[in-house]
């Protein structure tokens, strides 16, 4: 990127040359920076002494005149005067900028690929280092990201988003300081004590006095949009995280001014970086002489015109010449040297661990500039970026206590599917329907009602959805009522609330507990629409409603015009409808507390004045679920309730006929779109999306993204051919990892004999595929992934359309060197499109940033069954486990295999205390309280046992696999399992890695005793690509000459093994999203790769058992 002059200096070894040209350099131009001035004017600020500060200037003398010197840094000082004197300055000086780890053109341009290779792969998580940074200077504590994670719970694949939304990022922040700092103060309500994880280095750093001031730590989050309804509005809840919206650029400067000079405040905005990069290249090359000089400026920049958005930190506002100073912070792949003194600085050196391995981007730009990069309308939420504030205040207005926890409320709970992974174009009734039947079975059903309505189902075959799918049920209630995916996506309106309130009628009735939980639908309006019309609920009686809510607990899903509710058009609808739960209500402040369903757009929970609630929710309405029915009844609903029953358009049309049923396709470019149109057209007619997402084994919320790794997609369809077609369907992918422009990287110091061999895919080797799939078409199809860029950067490619980075092959023309393809596009006309085959090769070819590899082909083909998949298996499933999302990376595959271990022998040890998606309720004579899942495990349970944990060495040296034996008998103490894990080839001699059969009999286990064996292996020799993995044996066949059974054992066969073979070994994957669900492979070909043996088992009390 591009960063502004003097925030460097050149060092005592600079050239005279070089200072001469910087001391020349023209106020305004936009030049590389360095870290050695930054630490120099530090220390001359606040020093007091002038000679100190012109010293820095003191390698020019020899070739400068002392007037121009001394001009130089006066200006230099003038520029700086204002950052120096700040904190802030002090605290970012040590880490280091691009200019300090990367060198850059004579134009003071950094190349885009030298920015790519100086991040940590896979974790170009600029908002996670923002907040970290941001909480850490604010509170005086160490807070590395590694800590955010571990206090949020979150899943560690967070690491692989390039960016978050704005909202998500105010619960990442707002959650940790909640977590962290909120136990004694006055604003946790009556939070149970599974909220709170103090911070144990607190103590370690801070007084007495400034730990009570921890309490005080809050934040706020605020957009840009201009459009306020009613500006001169006087009920004000600005204070409980909400802040009014910046609707102007004078607002914006009144802002900065106001808060940017307060000791213990940080910014972090949410800009587009697109925008903010051509305005500076815009700049540049103004100023060149020639179009070919200002074209090669304009051709530098990094980021495209579609780019989703980055996160930085606002260090300074120069308000004299309207610029502001950002920081873009990186994880780098490496760690940098600080620069700390025993100075002025030395009082941040206990931030060294949060700094070790980040690297900033620093810019000067602008406040129009950076001011249309926040404003700029998110292409994703449809909504202004904005920015959140981490901040001091003793004077911060309370919230309102939830009646329900805010971990059960989010879903973390229920030990699968969460709020926050739910897709944002989910039409929010859909989302309500499911929030309100999770809370239902959370706090209203018994757990007899639980067991019970687990059991119903109305699809033809066992639902695979209550047996592996847990969280938030929102898969549930769309396969229960049968639900297309066109309305599953829709947008909600007035009357959704009515379709609503029937359809989860239905629900309940099919589910026969409808009995357990009553329900009751109020419709708020005004006669005849009008504005000024006469209510038929007014507002006493709807705080009647809501009181009663919180009193009972029972759980109200209200819908209301999100404008009038924000008092912001945000929404251009006439009508604008979206969907909440009340958590709470404060009469005497006469505010509501409300759970959001999308948050994505929308923060977790938010605060709205009850008279405003009141006025948004006329002319829409809201469901109340209670257990009582005087509860109900008390509502005075009846009328709302008959007259929803008795419209049709509230209830669900028929099914249709399978003879009358055909594929269509949904209005986004989805790859389960191309995936059921593949298996649809090798001859099974009943095959379309909806029935594709029923039986593929995930959350229907996992495939509405635009994109998918090809290993999530290739089980998906494995999994739709084992529950639905009987395995008729087998699938085989294949990656293009290397291939000639991207060579494999060289082998040093590899072991003898076990030399990874990489291989390198070409052209011709793709050809074959494609060609080798058209043959037969009627029994083969090649469904091909590839970098979607790739084909709309190159003119020659027919495809008007963004059909998503799927599409299968249809046929090939030779003569033109062109392959034909289907993707997913809505449209018929932009459906198939041809493609020079050098071109999809390179398109195959990308490498993927978040998978960490190649893109690359699935063959799908009826000519073989996938049954000896499944035969003699133990019948291992990572969706067993806690899978935080089985579409994105794994962090751990140690932690991961662990994880399922323990998850599959505690279910046979003791009863999962899981109940249809609710935690173990304990009745108190006081309150319910409710605990976390467990007996259900993540492989994140396990990494946050440990004492500490680095992300860049952990994803740089694969530091779990060093060291499996003590990691794992450490957490299955603090977790108080009952299990422990064993080093085999400890104890069965080294002779077992050089033997086949050897190590097929270590991998079986013990004869007799429940025991799950975790092999780490070289991903070079199994998967072509260098690293470590883990995975779990999940069977082991010996090839037995005497057995007789030739017929069974050619199924069992591994392609490629020797004639000879001792047998083969299925390894469920650790990281299936990277190196697949499962793999097979021959005793030969594990030995060579196989790096160690582990078996996980039940600790035995002998003197119990006597």
């Amino acid at each position: 990127m591009i960063t502004r002059d003097f925030a460097a200096w050149p060092s005592s070894t600079a050239s005279p040359l070089k200072c001469l040209a910087w001391g020349a350099v023209e106020t305004g131009e936009v030049v590389a920076v360095g870290r050695e001035f930054r630490r120099i004017s530090c220390q001359a600020s606040t020093s007091g002494g002038a000679a100190a500060h012109l010293s820095v200037g003191g390698v020019c003398k020899d070739v400068v005149a002392n007037g121009q010197a001394v001009h130089g840094l006066r200006n230099a000082t003038r520029r700086q005067t204002f950052l120096v004197t700040h904190l802030q300055e002090l605290f970012f000086a040590p880490i280091p900028r691009f200019s300090d780890v990367l060198t850059c053109s004579e134009a003071g341009l950094f190349n885009k690929h030298d920015v790519e290779k100086l991040m940590l792969p896979g974790a170009s998580c600029s908002w996670l280092c923002c907040a970290s940074l941001a909480i850490s200077y604010v509170s005086g504590v160490p807070t590395p990201v590694e800590k955010v994670l571990r206090a949020n719970r979150m899943g560690v694949h967070y690491i692989s988003f390039p960016t978050i939304t704005l909202a998500e990022l105010f619960d990442v922040v707002n959650d940790y300081i909640h977590t962290c700092y909120h136990r004694t103060s006055v604003h946790n309500g009556n939070c149970t004590e599974d909220e709170f994880e103090d911070d144990e280095e607190a103590a370690q750093y801070l007084s007495e006095d400034e730990q009570k001031e921890l309490a005080n730590i809050h934040c706020e989050m605020a957009i840009f949009d201009n459009d306020v309804l009613d500006p001169e509005f006087g009920e004000d809840i600005h204070g409980m995280g909400e802040h009014p919206p910046i609707t102007s650029m004078a607002q914006f400067r009144k802002e900065l001014l106001l808060h940017l000079e307060e000791e213990k405040s940080m910014y972090i905005f949410n800009y587009n970086p697109y925008v903010l990069e051509q305005s500076q290249l815009r700049l540049r090359s103004n100023h060149c002489d020639t179009e070919e000089e200002a074209a090669m400026i304009m051709s530098t920049a990094r980021f495209p015109a579609n780019t989703t958005g980055l996160f930085g930190i606002l260090l300074s506002f120069d308000s004299m010449k309207h610029e502001v100073k950002v920081l873009t912070p990186y994880l780098s792949a490496e760690q940098h040297s600080l620069p700390f003194n025993d100075g002025e600085e030395g009082h941040v050196r206990h931030f060294a661990s949060t700094f070790a391995n980040f690297v900033m981007e620093e810019q000067v730009v602008s406040l129009q500039a950076f001011y249309e990069s926040v404003h700029q309308v998110d292409s994703y939420l449809h909504l202004s970026r904005g920015f959140v504030r981490v901040f001091k205040s003793k004077s911060f207005t309370p919230k309102v206590p939830s009646i329900f926890p805010l971990f059960v409320l989010d879903g973390s709970s229920a030990g699968g599917l969460t709020m926050g992974v739910l897709n944002v174009t989910i039409a929010p009734h859909v989302l309500g329907l499911a929030m309100l039947h999770h809370l239902s079975v959370t706090f209203l059903l018994t757990d007899s009602a639980r067991r019970k309505q687990s059991s119903r189902n109305l699809l033809s075959k066992a639902n695979v959805c209550d047996v592996k799918l847990r969280g938030i049920p929102l898969t549930k209630v769309c396969q229960q009522l049968r639900l297309p995916l066109s309305m599953i996506v829709c947008e909600s309106n007035r009357s959704s609330i009515e379709a609503a309130y029937v359809w989860y009628h239905l629900f309940l009735q099919q589910l026969q507990i409808n009995q357990d939980v009553r329900i009751g639908l109020i419709l708020p309006s005004r006669r005849d629409g009008a504005a000024d019309g006469q209510p038929n609920i007014t507002d006493s009686e709807f705080l009647n409603h809501l009181h009663l809510i919180v009193q009972s607990q029972s759980v109200m899903l209200i819908s209301f015009n999100i404008n009038i509710a924000l008092n912001l058009r945000i929404d251009a609808r006439c009508e604008p409808a979206h969907f909440a739960i009340v958590i709470g209500v404060d009469g005497e402040r006469g505010i509501v507390r409300l759970a959001d369903v999308n948050t994505k757009r929308f923060r977790k929970t938010w605060h709205i004045p009850a008279s405003r609630l009141y006025n948004a929710v006329m002319g829409y309405g809201y469901i109340v679920a209670s257990k009582d029915k005087k509860v109900i009844k008390s509502l005075n609903g009846k009328q709302f309730h008959e007259d929803a029953l008795q419209c049709a358009r509230n209830f669900l049309p028929p099914s249709t006929p399978a003879v009358h049923q055909r594929f269509e396709y949904p209005s986004c470019p989805y790859p389960v779109t191309v995936l059921a149109d593949a298996v649809e057209r090798l001859g099974f007619a009943g095959t379309n999306v909806e029935r594709f997402l029923n039986f593929c084994g995930f959350h229907i919320s996992y495939f509405l993204s635009h994109d998918m790794p090809l290993e999530g997609a290739a089980f998906a369809i494995q999994n739709y051919s084992h529950y639905a077609l009987d395995d008729a369907v087998s699938v085989t992918t294949m990656h293009y990892d290397f291939c000639e422009e991207n060579p494999p990287p060289k082998e040093e110091g590899a072991e003898v004999g076990v030399t990874p061999t990489y291989p390198v895919r070409s052209e011709a080797d793709f050809l074959q595929a494609i060609q080798y799939a058209i043959a037969d078409p009627a029994k083969r199809k090649l469904i091909v992934k590839y970098d979607l860029s790739v084909l709309q950067a190159n003119a020659a490619v027919w495809n008007g359309n963004d059909g998503s980075g799927f599409a299968f092959v249809m046929y090939y023309e030779a003569p033109t060197k062109t392959v034909v393809l289907s993707d997913a596009s809505p449209s018929s006309f932009y459906r198939s499109f041809a493609c020079p085959l050098t071109v999809l090769f390179s398109a195959v070819c990308s490498w993927d940033r978040v998978d960490l590899r190649g893109r690359g082909t699935i063959l799908l083909t009826t000519e073989v069954t996938q049954e000896s998949v499944y035969e003699g298996a133990k019948g291992y499933d990572m969706a067993h486990a806690l899978v935080h999302h089985p579409f994105k990376p794994i962090f751990s595959a140690v932690f991961s295999c662990l994880a399922l271990a323990s998850t599959e022998i505690m279910m046979n040890i003791e009863t999962p205390t899981l109940l249809g998606g609710a935690p173990v309720s304990i009745e108190d004579e006081e309150k319910r309280k409710y605990r976390r899942y467990n007996n259900i495990f993540s492989a994140e349970d396990f990494l946050y046992t440990l004492p500490s944990f680095n992300v860049c060495e952990w994803r740089m040296q694969s530091v779990d696999i060093h060291d499996i034996v003590s990691m794992a008998n450490r957490a299955f103490a603090t977790l108080r399992l009952p299990l422990r894990a064993v080093d085999v080839l400890q104890e069965t001699g080294a002779h077992t890695r050089a033997d086949p059969k050897a190590l097929l009999r270590a991998c079986s286990g013990v004869n007799g005793v429940l025991t799950i064996i975790l092999v780490t292996y070289d991903t070079g020799m199994l998967h072509g690509v260098p690293g470590w993995s883990a995975g779990l044996v999940n069977r082991v066949h010996f090839l037995d000459d005497e057995s007789g059974d030739e017929e069974s054992e050619a199924k069992l066969m591994v392609p490629g093994a020797p004639e000879n073979s001792a047998g083969s070994v299925q390894l469920l994957e650790g990281d299936p999203c990277r190196w697949g669900a499962c793999s097979e492979c021959s005793a030969e070909e594990l030995v060579r790769a196989v790096k160690g043996i582990y078996r996980v088992e039940e600790v035995i009390d002998d003197g119990a058992d006597e």
